[in-house]
């Protein structure tokens, strides 16, 4: 399901792409705490971990931090197209190597490209 929200900026640097969203949004949304949202503004996208609230974002409203107002180019009030998207393939990867296994050189790459894309929550 795709929904669209409204940028609420915080001038704030994470070392992650966070979104927070509005409780209720996320349900629509079918995502919760730690989910994965796509972020599309034209042509602009980024993956972001998402965080809910009931109290910090209204409804409709989506906060961005640092580094999604960036990449996005993003301005208080623009619109935000948001789809909620599966887990990326190299969390399964990851704990694949925590159990001891050996990876494959496109396993690795895999892991590299989704951390260098933003597309892992810090714990990953």
């Amino acid at each position: 399901m795709k929904k669209y929200l409204r940028a609420k900026i915080f001038e704030i640097d994470f070392a992650r792409r966070v979104v927070v969203l509005n409780e209720e949004d996320a349900e629509d949304l079918g995502v919760r705490t730690g989910s994965r949202v796509r972020l599309q503004v034209d042509s602009r996208v980024v993956t972001a971990i998402v965080n809910t609230t009931k109290k910090l974002v209204k409804k409709g409203k989506i906060a961005t931090f640092d580094d999604v107002t960036r990449k996005l180019k993003l301005r208080n009030g623009d619109k935000i197209q948001v789809e909620f998207i599966e887990r990326p393939k190299s969390v399964h990867l990851i704990k694949k190597k925590l159990a001891g296994s050996v990876l494959e050189s496109n396993e690795l790459e895999d892991i590299v490209r989704d951390m260098v894309d933003g597309r892992l929550s810090e714990i990953e």
